[in-house]
């Protein structure tokens, strides 16, 4: 490991079985857009962060990255924090595990794993607010506690008192950025609003997609308020936990060819009570989930309705239609938050996953840590789905039908024209990783 230090903090893990220096940001970065652009945007996630109490002056501040962060969104978080009245702003900068390219590898090695240097965290406990730019699983591959008044809290920020701004890869962009810093914040939280409300009122539930799905479940008041004294109250479009409920009820087929990580082969799942049942394909990653299923059936998790590591966790679509919200590039060089393509989008409009395992959302890491079992938490991805709520198409083959709502159109129209401000820019068709 080398470490440099010259006023602010950087840190560069180096891989000695890398035959070279893999890339900085390898991707195309137009230079017309400045850091100026993207101050904005960032400041507006550090004002309202997911998951973390606004930022306040006078607080010392860490910014974590990696190599394939664009180093001018890393500068421009390094920028707003000073604009928001910081005392000291240091980062630190991780080579990103290069070297594991596999989805399934990257899933089971890194996505379910805290995998920074613990070094990084024992330097993060001396701060205020950690930023990482750089991704890592704070849901499901870090320990959760509940904390009254706030529900859901990494346990490691209540020991630290250190609060942690949850970005993503697609933040981490600087096209992201700039477009976020002139869409309307008042449009995008109507959106998210729009999609937890109807969660919330909703009760059938009916999914398929092109390739073959075809699930049915329902939720029930119960499911719910056993949520919300976990969780909290906070809208977010993971809401809420099926495996809540005493007798979980989702029956029928998923098929999916592609995870957070990447694609796969063509993967089935036979479903009955909530349960996977049965797997067919999906390369390694479908080996590994049979041989997971039959070595922990027995193994009873808390807050589970019964033994094994197959229970849907969560079934849950995105609401978020802002521009330039799309996939990173490919580039098997890069380190680990270039190569978690598709993450954040299970966020975008009209987009569903579901969550396969037992991590609960972190509740259940102290558990499998204390026997020795993995962390179980795979999202499995649906490009192209129809959903159905209690009669209701919420979802059309991968359209979010809350983009045509007279509401939601009446409040993009203060700011322009609905049909550009509604549009969903990014189609799954137009790139081969995602095509049906």
């Amino acid at each position: 490991m080398k470490l440099f230090a010259c006023g602010v903090i950087y840190a560069v893990i180096i891989q000695q079985s890398l035959a070279a220096e893999p890339p900085l940001y390898p991707y195309p970065a137009p230079d017309s857009i400045t850091v100026e652009d993207l101050v904005p945007a960032a400041m507006n996630v550090l004002r309202q962060p997911r998951l973390a109490p606004p930022m306040e002056p006078g607080e010392k501040v860490l910014i974590v990255s990696d190599r394939s962060v664009d180093p001018l969104t890393t500068e421009a978080y390094y920028v707003a924090a000073w604009r928001l009245g910081a005392r000291q702003v240091d980062s630190i900068q991780l080579q990103g595990r290069p070297e594991v390219t596999d989805p399934t590898e990257l899933i089971l090695e890194l996505f379910e794993k805290n995998w920074w240097p613990q070094w990084v965290w024992d330097a993060a406990a001396g701060y205020d607010r950690l930023i990482p730019t750089a991704y890592i699983n704070i849901v499901n591959g870090m320990e959760a506690i509940s904390v009254p008044g706030k529900g859901w809290t990494p346990k490691w920020s209540h020991d630290t008192n250190t609060a942690i701004v949850v970005t993503f890869a697609t933040e981490n962009q600087r096209e992201r950025l700039a477009a976020a810093r002139d869409y309307p914040s008042e449009l995008v939280y109507a959106l998210i609003k729009h999609g937890y409300d109807t969660m919330r009122a909703g009760h059938k539930y009916h999914l398929t997609d092109v390739n073959g799905t075809d699930l049915t479940w329902t939720i029930d008041e119960q499911v719910w308020q056993r949520y919300l004294e976990s969780w909290g109250t906070g809208i977010n479009n993971h809401a809420p936990r099926l495996h809540l409920s005493d007798a979980p009820d989702m029956r029928g087929t998923l098929v999916s060819t592609h995870l957070h990580s990447g694609k796969i082969p063509r993967m089935e799942m036979a479903i009955e009570g909530g349960k996977v049942i049965s797997v067919k394909g999906g390369g390694k990653l479908g080996d590994y989930l049979r041989n997971a299923y039959e070595q922990y059936a027995d193994v009873q998790y808390p807050m589970f309705p019964g033994p094994g590591v197959s229970w849907v966790e969560y079934a849950v679509w995105g609401f978020d239609p802002t521009p330039d919200f799309g996939p990173l590039p490919a580039d098997r060089n890069l380190g680990w938050s270039g190569k978690l393509w598709s993450q954040s989008i299970d966020l975008k409009a009209g987009v569903v996953h579901l969550a396969i395992g037992t991590t609960a959302g972190g509740f259940n890491n102290k558990f499998s840590r204390d026997n020795g079992y993995p962390n179980h938490h795979k999202d499995i991805v649906l490009f192209h789905p129809t959903l159905i709520i209690d009669g209701e198409t919420v979802i059309e083959r991968g359209h979010l039908t809350a983009l045509n709502d007279p509401e939601i159109r009446a409040i993009a129209a203060k700011y322009g024209d609905p049909d550009e401000l509604l549009i969903q820019r990014w189609r799954p068709d137009d790139d081969p990783r995602f095509a049906q």
